[in-house]
């Protein structure tokens, strides 16, 4: 799989609710990380893939990005993108935030895992 194809695959399995999709597209072991726009730290792929089940349960959200920057360089790759994130609080009052989202992801054999998913909220 080309280094933009596993990109695309990820934006589709996420906005798709995927989790069938979006599960082979993380690398498997304790060192992958997820942080949050809140700065929670998720680590290893059983709790990253725990936390998109629940999040793919709620369907009042919605996100769309752009592409800022991606690189890829042997066996690494990684983009940045600007994000915008509408969801519902529990009050039914509507919200959107903004942040950037830094995906590193690593070559293992022809396939492009997500090692690390950073989300930082833009001041």
């Amino acid at each position: 799989m080309e280094f933009k194809a596993a990109i695309d695959a990820y934006f589709n399995a996420v906005k798709g609710r995927n989790i069938e999709a979006f599960s082979p597209l993380v690398k498997e072991d304790g060192k992958t990380t997820l942080i949050l726009p809140t700065g929670k730290l998720i680590l290893g792929y059983r709790k990253i893939i725990d936390f998109h089940i629940n999040w793919f349960e709620d369907l009042d959200w919605s996100m769309a990005h752009e592409v800022i920057h991606l690189w890829e360089n042997g066996n690494a790759g990684g983009g940045l993108f600007k994000v915008t994130y509408g969801d519902v609080k529990e009050s039914g009052e509507p919200y959107m935030i903004h942040y950037y989202l830094n995906l590193l992801f690593e070559r293992v054999s022809d396939r492009w895992l997500l090692h690390h998913d950073q989300n930082t909220l833009i001041a």
